[in-house]
């Protein structure tokens, strides 16, 4: 009788709790975590549990991972809040580059139209 030599990979469930970050983005800035999981909530629109930034002790950074122990609530407000946030980041963008634009009216602009 042949022994079974196919080695399986053990499912992240079963890994103990500080391994199962080793995959995950690592933030040394809360802001910049923010910003990814704001990103993430306006990009996915139907999610388990709205995606949070959490420290690691282990990394000793921010890691982003979905909230499943938030209030319903809670979680539906702080769901709407990131997605009005993403897209204020995504607002200021567009006018911070037609300001320069209009501030350097010698090269054309990204959105097609020249300022005179």
């Amino acid at each position: 009788m042949k022994a079974n030599t196919k080695s399986v990979a053990p499912s992240r469930a079963r890994l103990p709790g500080s391994w199962r970050c080793d995959y995950k983005k690592q933030y040394l800035c809360l802001r910049d975590a923010i910003g990814a999981a704001d990103s993430y909530m306006d990009r996915v629109v139907i999610t388990r549990a709205p995606m949070m930034p959490y420290y690691c002790p282990r990394h000793y950074c921010w890691h982003n991972g979905h909230n499943s122990r938030a209030p319903l609530g809670q979680a539906a407000t702080y769901s709407m809040d990131c997605a009005a946030r993403e897209r204020l980041r995504k607002e200021i963008a567009f006018l911070s580059d037609v300001i320069f634009d209009f501030a350097d009216p010698e090269n054309e602009s990204r959105h097609g139209f020249r300022f005179r």
